[in-house]
């Protein structure tokens, strides 16, 4: 240990340049170890190498926007910045009240012709730490931009998004004023009461929110200060989502929303008009529910209302709409599966179902809200459903494994149960008017038919033996 203190003190005293990988490094002043180059790369003689004083290149980072090189000297790690041992090499040393940044912005560019000294008083006092190439104006131009995410602002300005946290709350930068918030207008606060209540949104979360909007929109919600208000985190979520849905409330960073506060009244009862279903979608999609699950009598009513209620203008659902009103999982189950296989429904997630062809929000003549028919079951799947029909199995199986609808499946299973009436009309011949009187399509009441010839001619065999 002694002869390495011994050959690092002799180094000192007499250094030279060194050229390494094309480029002249400088020994930097005050400094035993290190060197830099005109075009802002930074060396060192690294002792810890085998042969004693091996010359490498330093390692570099951003740190706060600012390039930092760190070597090793007599065992240690040390962590400078890049631009400030260049200067110190070309220059000398660094006056107290200044700090030495690139002139184009770019903190990797630390080439000596790109370095300028810079006073801190041009900053508005920088920050703590000493190293900060705010101007004042960024400063309050990110002072004035709440809606803006920390990430896009550290990389838009080159810095670390700590030092946008501490240029917002004030930690840095002291002297330079920040905008006082405004308190909202007793009619903005008076419109945005009314729209959050219509929308079906607690009177609890209203009232903390209206205790912090500012005149701008702007409003914090941190998660702490609504419990203490007396808001659980369930109810807070559910209520932002109702906002954000409805558009009283729009994301502008961690914790940070914009409030609707000066949106006109005759723009508002249009804008709500547009994101609910209108009288016409609810008709519709209740007639198409009802008409899908009425095979099982079991159902309870209130499912219709239910799904219609938390379906969207894209005509999407939660299946929680369905789970939260069926008696048991088991129920729940067997209304999905209803709703998919009578083609009313389709399934986009695990979580989510959407309405196939959404109606329009008026009434369209010559066709029933605009609805696109289920693809028809082939002829196979009808003769499938009379299998597992005269097998006994469930409705809702039957129409989930042959692809044909519920209410089909079970005229179906009504005419299987009363198959001496087809048995006659195939006897005399009439087996062309099977559809009329079944209230079949023709395909189904063929599979039938040929499933009652068959059973005849298995009567008569059996009978002849």
């Amino acid at each position: 240990m002694a002869e390495r203190v011994c050959i690092i003190a002799h180094m000192s005293e007499k250094r030279e340049p060194i050229e390494f990988d094309g480029e002249t490094f400088h020994p930097v002043p005050g400094d035993e170890v290190a060197y830099a180059s005109v075009r802002g790369r930074v060396g060192f003689h690294d002792f810890r190498s085998r042969g004693g004083g091996r010359f490498r290149l330093a390692c570099t980072r951003i740190v706060e926007g600012v390039l930092r090189a760190w070597y090793f000297a007599d065992g240690n790690r040390r962590d400078r910045t890049a631009a400030r041992l260049v200067w110190q090499t070309f220059h000398g040393p660094v006056p107290s009240d200044s700090f030495p940044v690139s002139v184009n912005g770019d903190p990797h560019d630390v080439r000596l012709v790109n370095l300028r000294l810079r006073s801190r008083c041009e900053t508005g006092g920088g920050l703590r730490s000493g190293r900060s190439i705010l101007t004042r104006h960024q400063v309050l131009e990110i002072r004035s931009r709440p809606e803006a995410m920390v990430a896009d602002l550290a990389l838009e300005f080159g810095v670390a998004e700590s030092t946008i946290s501490y240029v917002r709350s004030g930690a840095s930068y002291k002297d330079v004023a920040a905008p006082q918030p405004q308190p909202a207008t007793p009619e903005q606060l008076d419109r945005l009461r009314r729209r959050m209540r219509e929308v079906g949104i607690d009177d609890r979360f209203v009232q903390f929110v209206l205790s912090r909007v500012e005149r701008s929109g702007r409003l914090r919600i941190p998660a702490k200060e609504a419990e203490a208000f007396g808001i659980a985190v369930w109810p807070r979520t559910v209520a932002i989502t109702i906002a954000r849905r409805h558009h009283l409330l729009r994301q502008a960073g961690r914790q940070i929303y914009e409030a609707a506060v000066d949106m006109p009244e005759g723009t508002w009862q249009s804008h709500f008009e547009d994101l609910v279903l209108s009288q016409h979608q609810r008709e519709v999609l209740s007639v198409r529910v009802s008409r899908a699950i009425a095979v099982n009598d079991e159902i309870p009513s209130c499912v219709v209302d239910s799904i219609v209620d938390a379906t969207s203008l894209d005509g999407r659902f939660d299946k929680g709409a369905i789970t939260g009103t069926a008696f048991s999982s088991t129920q729940s189950r067997v209304i999905m599966r209803l709703l998919l296989c009578g083609g009313v429904v389709e399934e986009v997630s695990r979580r989510t179902l959407v309405f196939v062809d959404m109606p329009g929000r008026t009434h369209t003549h010559g066709r029933e809200g605009a609805r696109v028919k289920p693809v028809e079951p082939s002829s196979s799947g009808y003769r499938e459903a009379v299998r597992m029909l005269v097998r006994g199995d469930d409705l809702s199986a039957v129409a989930y494994e042959s692809g044909v609808p519920a209410a089909i499946a079970q005229k179906m299973a009504k005419a299987l149960s009363v198959d001496t009436v087809t048995r006659l009309l195939l006897a005399s011949g009439k087996q062309s008017q099977l559809p009329r009187l079944l209230g079949l399509p023709e395909p189904a009441a063929k599979a039938i038919a040929e499933h009652v010839s068959r059973s005849n001619h298995t009567s008569i065999q059996s009978t002849i033996r």
